[in-house]
């Protein structure tokens, strides 16, 4: 009875570890048919020193889901697509003499921040500094070399002319009259 009820169990297990198996296989197929999962939305913290700045992503003026923090001096863009590049453009609202802002942000500027326990969420944050606008036209572009003139043509078998000012020569070196060489006069 006991050789019995230990091949049953013995059995039982067998079945029970191909049972597993045959689970672990089918499992890990259907993980190599499913997409890998999208990286949720992320958001976008862009601190400035101006209240209330207007912002347009990507080319796209209207966006829904921001919030001014700090004072309204902080801009927070929620639900912004991680996998991509964006281009943002910041406008000072109360300062009309100050340049746009142009913030490129990408995949590798968002970051994890712990939410709570073993919550996530992906955070990119920039410092946004505003330049004033120049009422100088903008300067021409920088004149180009002036190429070598055309009339003188260049023999390269002739010799290279002689400089108009001749270096100085040194006086030789004479013998002392006492026969111990060096300058003379000394």
């Amino acid at each position: 009875m006991r050789t019995q009820r230990a091949l049953l169990s013995l059995a039982a297990v067998l079945v029970f570890c191909a049972a597993t198996q045959v689970g672990l296989r089918t499992a890990l197929a259907d993980d190599d048919d499913k997409p890998a999962e999208a990286l949720p939305p992320g958001e976008l913290h862009l601190a400035t020193s101006y209240e209330f700045v207007k912002f347009s992503i990507d080319g796209e003026a209207e966006w829904e889901n921001h919030e001014y923090t700090n004072k309204n001096k902080t801009l927070v863009i929620k639900g912004l697509a991680v996998e991509k590049d964006h281009r943002i453009v910041l406008t000072a609202r109360d300062k009309p003499e100050l340049d746009e802002a142009v913030v490129d942000i990408k995949q590798s500027d968002f970051k994890k921040e712990k939410i709570k326990g073993n919550l996530y969420k992906l955070v990119a944050r920039k410092v946004v500094k505003f330049s004033k606008k120049s009422d100088k036209p903008a300067a021409p572009p920088a004149a180009p070399p002036k190429a070598p003139d055309k009339t003188e043509k260049k023999d390269k078998d002739a010799p290279p002319k002689p400089d108009t000012k001749a270096p100085e020569a040194a006086p030789p070196a004479t013998p002392k009259a006492d026969g111990k060489g060096g300058a003379p006069g000394k």
